[in-house]
């Protein structure tokens, strides 16, 4: 397969990862995917499977399929609710080893959000204080800790950067920028970093927003307004040599 971009697509998992999520990429000729290792609506930490997980590991690079693990959508590390922070670094680190287990390269998190103007500045120590012993445990082949902005939260912490009169990339940099203050470790973010990089873009419905995760099937987004925000995603990233889920 060439070194160019990579177009895949989110898969289902029922019925094993292997049979199921492997199976459909080979349908729609995908080739990168991105699963979910547990029910991204709840907490539950489901045991592995070793013989499963061995199974679609061959499989995926039998295939040359690239893999990314979609962590729960509950995870906010920024709340001031001290059982949802504490149940999304327990299930920040859950979904980072299931990565590993399946051959990942990447898992997927949600940037999250303060939710309380007032809470702000503690939701940036409390990401450090939390965060770095799980970076910090991770071997140099781990899969990277993708971050991913998201739409619809009271003070979301790209939001909040994007006030200061950011826009796109920039904000998203800026937000980059903030993660590594907070973490402590500025040379593990960025372009090439080994434990945390920050995921660009979701496909929109215009405009690059960096504070919206707008999910649509780019074969059917129904206007020429909208095919030609998939164009100029395509191209962004064929440029970048990025993978397109």
């Amino acid at each position: 397969m060439s070194q160019g971009p990579r177009i895949g697509a989110h898969t289902p998992t029922s019925g094993g990862m292997a049979k199921r999520a492997l199976g459909y990429a080979e349908t729609v000729s995908a080739e990168a995917i991105q699963v979910f290792a547990s029910n991204p609506r709840g907490w539950a930490m489901p045991d592995a499977n070793p013989e499963a997980d061995t199974e679609f590991r061959e499989k995926a690079a039998a295939m040359d399929v690239y893999t990314y693990v979609h962590a729960p959508f509950l995870i906010n590390l920024g709340s001031p609710t001290v059982a949802t922070y504490e149940n999304s670094l327990a299930s920040t680190a859950y979904s980072l080893k299931r990565a590993a287990d399946i051959g990942a390269r990447g898992c997927v998190v949600h940037t999250g959000s303060a939710v309380d103007n007032n809470h702000l500045d503690n939701a940036w120590k409390q990401i450090h204080e939390g965060m770095m012993p799980i970076l910090n445990a991770l071997s140099d082949d781990a899969p990277t800790l993708l971050l991913e902005p998201t739409a619809g939260q009271g003070q979301s912490l790209v939001e909040e950067i994007g006030r200061g009169g950011l826009a796109g990339a920039a904000a998203q940099d800026a937000l980059q920028h903030e993660l590594a203050i907070a973490l402590q470790s500025p040379a593990q973010l960025g372009v090439g970093g080994r434990r945390l990089a920050l995921r660009r873009s979701v496909i929109g419905l215009g405009d690059l927003e960096p504070a919206r995760d707008l999910h649509r099937h780019i074969g059917g987004l129904g206007t020429a307004h909208h095919d030609d925000g998939a164009r100029r995603r395509l191209h962004g990233a064929a440029g970048l040599g990025a993978r397109l889920v």
